[in-house]
């Protein structure tokens, strides 16, 4: 949200990828709209066959294994299992022994699947072919599962590599696989950011503080194709300090009446049904945590803590555990405190080296200061966190003739379909465009066309220009000059985006 308060105008982002659903090791979904096994073994295999093997015709559960059925991690002796070959790390096919990964008849696999006859890649696998050493929250295609390293191969319909791989046309896996909104399928496109976007949302239509928080969530899905969209969190913020996830169906209702014609202009729009799978709700007043709007006005220990934890900030761990290299983005549009709280449950259930790698995978951008867990999260060691108290207000129109009420109106409210009807024409501080939560998902977007590197905030880019903090990973406020400098460029393409709702 963005608040005006005392004259200073103020607003939280903080960033994170679809695929909640499933970050530990059992399979409930890997991501958006898929399910998966753990260790190769979902689903469970008929008992029985020779040489210690399971086997059978069938195999794992969805997404499953090859004809021939699979075996344990490493528990077939030569000639062990049906022809065909097995899952986890140690099948063999007939006649054959393995060593880590699994054979056919006639090949090895390189800790992954196999075919009959050859060899695949890491994690690939085709239609009779294996998974690599752990499924985990890869999903999988009709007969095909994804290896442990994400480089993950496709069965018949296509399966995702590790958590946030990607989907196929339209966000869709094949049967049994996981998502990520905007993926590609198969590896996971290392160019592409994952981000969570926590936002104190309004109902709609907006009767309080908070119309540019709707404004930002309009951008934000106008550019969901190239993005792997990992969470809408619904956090406390403003002076009603509450937070209710069901605040984002409208929109949900809104971007299905578009998204058949935003797909025609490209595929990787994640689906409406995969948005609001990955809607997560945290906790405020309406909910058994009083919290105050602002910072200093609490200590974080009256905000987070044992028995704090939320939907919203489990979902969180949840994502950041996800076997994926890449960092994820957290944008801070409303009340910190869920990330404060997943932060907390880390650093209070485990050890002190898992407790930091967890840490290292966070890039947390916040958007003015709205709670006390503000400071908190503003001191944890090694975390890389970019504050922006008043450099996210370069976002703000000030009458431009590219971004003020009639050019809102013309190119983004009217005539153009659902979604672009709620885009408000206004903020709480100015007319026109004030979204003072986008900075920090356009941070990222301009790092996809090359204008800056996020991992740099120091340089120029669409979501401001920040000083590091002395040899810390904090970046403080800087100059938002490159904010402005860029509004005809992004303001353009939101345009065009905006028409693909109706063409």
């Amino acid at each position: 949200m963005t608040q005006t308060r005392a004259s200073l105008v103020i607003a939280v982002i903080a960033g994170g990828a679809f695929a909640i659903a499933a970050c530990s090791e059992s399979g409930n979904g890997g991501g958006i709209g898929g399910t998966v096994a753990t260790s190769g073994d979902a689903g469970g295999a008929s008992h029985g066959g020779s040489g210690g093997s399971t086997s059978g015709t069938g195999g794992s559960g969805s997404g499953g294994a090859a004809t021939g059925g699979t075996s344990g991690s490493g528990d077939l002796a030569t000639g062990g299992s049906a022809t065909g070959g097995g899952l986890g790390s140690g099948g063999a096919a007939t006649g054959g022994t393995s060593a880590k990964g699994g054979t056919t008849t006639g090949g090895t696999s390189a800790r992954g699947g196999t075919t009959t006859g050859g060899s695949t890649g890491s994690g690939g696998a085709v239609t009779g072919g294996t998974a690599g050493q752990s499924t985990r929250t890869g999903g999988s295609g009709t007969g095909g599962t994804a290896g442990e390293t994400g480089s993950g191969g496709t069965g018949t319909g296509g399966s995702q590599g590790t958590g946030t791989g990607g989907v196929g046309s339209g966000g869709a896996t094949g049967t049994g696989g996981g998502t990520t909104t905007g993926g590609s399928t198969g590896t996971i496109d290392p160019k592409r950011y994952r981000y969570v976007h926590t936002s104190d949302f309004p109902p709609i239509p907006v009767t309080n503080s908070d119309p540019d928080d709707v404004q930002t969530i309009v951008r934000l899905l106008l550019y969901s194709n190239e993005l792997d969209i990992e969470g809408f969190i619904a956090s406390a913020g403003t002076y009603s300090m509450v937070a209710n996830k069901k605040n984002y169906d409208t929109v949900w209702a809104a971007y299905e009446k578009v998204y058949d014609s935003l797909k025609k202009h490209d595929a990787k729009y994640p689906t409406p049904t995969a948005m609001r799978a990955i809607t997560y709700e945290g906790k405020g007043n309406n909910s058994g945590i009083s919290i105050q709007w602002g910072c200093n006005k609490q200590s974080a220990d009256s905000l987070i803590g044992k028995g704090k934890d939320s939907e919203a900030s489990n979902a969180l761990i949840a994502i950041v555990d996800k076997p994926d290299p890449r960092p994820l983005w957290i944008g801070v549009a409303g009340g910190p405190r869920e990330v404060a709280q997943a932060i907390w449950d880390v650093k209070n259930t485990r050890s002190e080296a898992e407790a930091s790698a967890f840490i290292a995978k966070l890039r947390v951008f916040l958007i003015a200061c709205q709670d006390g867990t503000h400071q908190y999260i503003m001191s944890v060691p090694g975390l890389f966190v970019i504050e922006s108290k008043s450099t996210y207000a370069a976002f703000f129109c000030g009458g431009g003739s590219n971004c003020n009420k009639d050019w809102v109106t013309t190119n983004v409210i009217q005539n153009h379909g659902a979604l672009g009807a709620i885009y408000p024409d206004h903020g709480s501080a100015v007319s026109g465009v004030q979204e003072g939560d986008s900075p920090a998902f356009m941070h990222l977007i301009s790092g996809y066309r090359g204008i800056n590197d996020p991992e740099k905030p120091d340089q120029a880019g669409w979501g401001g220009q920040y000083k590091r903090d002395g040899s810390s990973n904090r970046w403080l406020d800087g100059s938002g000059a490159s904010i402005s400098a860029g509004r005809d460029a992004y303001q353009k393409e939101f345009a065009e985006r905006a028409d693909w709702m109706v063409q």
